[in-house]
């Protein structure tokens, strides 16, 4: 083991601000938490520290869990400034980009909701609901040979039509 990932084990959680947002995160007070973890990042420079890595996953995840309760609740823009923030700069996270999608559909921004479903569908081929909602949007788009190709892969993965 390397003498530089020790010194990293060594410095792990000590950081006052991500001790703080694990406490709120714990609680469920996930904008606390978000914030704690932001000024985490704020002031951590060194990738290489796990404070920060642990930081960054922490914060989308109490974005992504306040996007959440906002969808839910009917709040779709705030829903969807939650989303944006947790996956800022981020890879994966295919449900929060199917979720913003249903909200950019749903405000007719049909182009931002094919990018998000798409980047969704490369990270999870087999998530039937985005080839369903792409389906939708391409076909609301006027791409009617698109959208019968997403709904034919939704078909092959198990969805089943109504009668």
């Amino acid at each position: 083991m390397s003498t530089e990932f020790l010194s990293g084990l060594a410095r792990w959680g000590h950081h006052p601000r991500y001790n703080e947002g694990i406490l709120h995160f714990t609680r469920g007070e996930f904008e606390a938490a978000a914030e704690c973890f932001e000024a985490v990042l704020g002031e951590v420079r060194d990738r290489a520290n796990p404070d920060f890595s642990l930081a960054s996953v922490h914060a989308a995840q109490a974005r992504a869990n306040l996007g959440l309760a906002f969808f839910h609740a009917g709040n779709f823009p705030r829903a969807e400034q939650e989303f944006s923030l947790a996956l800022a700069g981020k890879e994966g996270f295919p449900d929060l980009r199917y979720l913003r999608a249903r909200i950019y559909e749903r405000s007719g921004r049909l182009e931002d909701a094919v990018a998000d479903l798409e980047r969704a569908l490369a990270d999870h081929p087999r998530y039937i609901e985005a080839h369903l909602l792409l389906a939708v949007c391409l076909g609301q788009m006027g791409q009617g040979l698109r959208s019968a190709v997403s709904l034919e892969r939704a078909l092959e993965l198990g969805f089943d039509l109504p009668a």
